[in-house]
């Protein structure tokens, strides 16, 4: 008997999808909430993101997440997610994991073009 497809995620079970650092001022906040949780990026991927924050979600939220690309002109990047885990480093912030509802698109890696 066949597995049933799985969705294209950007990446295969044997890979993860390349990370790339990013330390950028982040909000989210847990769906049909209105009281925002700020924290401070880490890293983001084309399926995920990793965020520092004192604040602790299980996993499994659904979230909405809203930050600045650090470049003239970008408007905020806001996006639908899901708690994948909450790591506790000894002796540091939480950190949330969480992976985007769709990918993101390859242009917000992109150095905007010179004016």
């Amino acid at each position: 008997m066949s597995e049933p497809p799985r969705p294209d995620i950007g990446f295969s079970d044997s890979a993860r999808a390349a990370r790339t650092p990013l330390s950028a001022p982040v909000k989210l906040r847990a769906a049909n909430q209105e009281e925002w949780i700020e924290g401070i990026t880490c890293n983001i991927s084309r399926t995920g993101i990793l965020i520092e924050t004192n604040s602790k979600l299980p996993a499994d939220t659904p979230i909405e997440i809203t930050f600045m690309l650090r470049r003239k002109g970008d408007t905020p990047v806001q996006i639908q997610a899901e708690v994948v885990r909450v790591e506790e480093p000894t002796g540091g912030m939480p950190r949330i994991a969480a992976r985007f509802a769709s990918q993101m698109g390859l242009e917000i890696f992109q150095k905007p073009a010179r004016a």
